[in-house]
Parts: C-alpha cells; structure tokens; sequence
C-alpha cells in the first residue's frame, strides 16, 4: 500500500481514522456498562495485548461510551514503586467532577471524602468508617433528588 495513502500511523493513543475490527469490544462494554446500570452482576474487563496493538484507543473509545452513558470516569496509571492511594483519589476526584451535581454542597463533602482518603496513610478504620457514612448520605440524596431510591 501507498505508505502516504496508509491510514495506520502507530502514535501513542492517537485515534486512528476509522476504530477497525473492534465493534466486538464496543458492544460488549455497552451491555456491561448497562448491565451495572439495572444493579446486574458483570465481570471486569481486561484489556491485553502487544505494543500498538490499539490498547489505549480502544480505552478512551470504552471511556467515551461511558461518558455518554453518564458514568463517571478517572484515569490513573499504577506504578510498583508509587502508593495507589493519590493516584486513586485523583482518578475518583476527576469522575466525580465530570458527573456534576446539582448540590454543589454534596460534591463538595464527597470530595472532602476523597481528599482524607488520598492524605490518609493507609491505617484507621474511623476514618473510613466515617467517609462510609458520608458517601452513603451522598448517594441517597443524589437518588433522591433524581427521582431514584
């Protein structure tokens, strides 16, 4: 083929002209993301592969779909010699600020929630026993003031 004419050109999750040969995954994320949706049980999905093979473009395409679900979602890359705990409140930061709230005052609590958590050092039950209570007073407000319990 015409190396010009070539619509693949490999580029660290730079989308491709067209997503080819992946309507499979596609679908597959739509039913999970709906499944979770109607509180059904789903399995995680793993995405593996060789270098170039597509595996970031793929995310941010199943991360869109979520989007356009209203799910909210965070990126994090884990690293062995970094704790998860800052990279994970990041990440939960970033999905509850792209899911928005109606009560400005409950999203603010909830991500007071999540900055104790990522300043935490990994011990003391109080604490989460507390950002427990907190998340659940969170969601019943927020299903109540959309319409769901």
């Amino acid at each position: 083929m015409d190396p010009i004419r070539n619509p693949y050109a490999p580029g660290a999750g730079q989308r491709p002209p067209e997503l080819a040969g992946r309507d499979e995954q596609l679908h597959a994320f739509d039913v999970t993301l709906e499944r979770v949706a109607r509180g059904r049980p789903e399995r995680s999905v793993v995405l593996t592969g060789l270098r170039g093979v597509g595996k970031t473009v793929l995310l941010n395409a199943l991360r869109s779909a979520a989007v356009r679900a209203h799910w909210g979602t965070g990126k994090l890359e884990a690293r062995p010699d970094q704790p998860l705990r800052r990279p994970l409140a990041a990440a939960v930061h970033m999905a509850v600020r792209e899911l928005g709230h109606p009560r400005p005052d409950e999203v603010a609590q909830v991500l007071g929630v999540v900055k104790a958590f990522a300043q935490r050092d990994g011990g003391g039950g109080a604490c989460v026993a507390a950002s427990r209570r907190a998340a659940a007073r969170w969601r019943s407000r927020c299903a109540a003031s959309c319409g769901r319990r």
